[in-house]
């Protein structure tokens, strides 16, 4: 590989890396639900902002997202999801909808999103 190849590899590394750590708001609200919905504690953990799992504890935020992932499933699966943002800055304002696969009803929710290092991540609303 020569050096011009070497430099457009780096580049294309570097605006991938950028744009995984620039996710949108709303990628990261479905990302995190999806994440609940298949039971993978540990991966929607890291859609939650630090001062979270801080203010609740590590055993406590386990088991409420365990409960969660519990629901979900006995709603047979998230079937749709939409988002509506509102805000500007490092702090969004998300209203999400769900609608379940099995006979659970809509279910509509508010988030609050915050900004920390380029990453959205799910806040307290505290």
């Amino acid at each position: 590989m020569n050096n011009t190849q070497r430099a457009g590899v780096a580049g294309l590394m570097a605006a991938v890396m950028l744009t995984a750590c620039s996710k949108s708001p709303e990628s990261t609200v479905e990302a995190f639900h999806a994440a609940v919905a298949k039971g993978e504690v540990s991966e929607a953990k890291t859609y939650l902002h630090p001062n979270v799992t801080k203010m609740l504890g590590e055993q406590k935020v386990d088991a409420i997202l365990a409960a969660q992932a519990e629901k979900l499933q006995k709603c047979g699966g998230i079937e749709s999801m939409a988002t509506e943002i509102t805000g500007e800055g490092e702090i969004r304002n998300v209203t999400v909808t769900i609608d379940f696969k099995g006979d659970c009803p809509t279910k509509t929710e508010k988030v609050e999103l915050r900004q920390l290092d380029g990453k959205w991540l799910i806040g307290s609303g505290k």
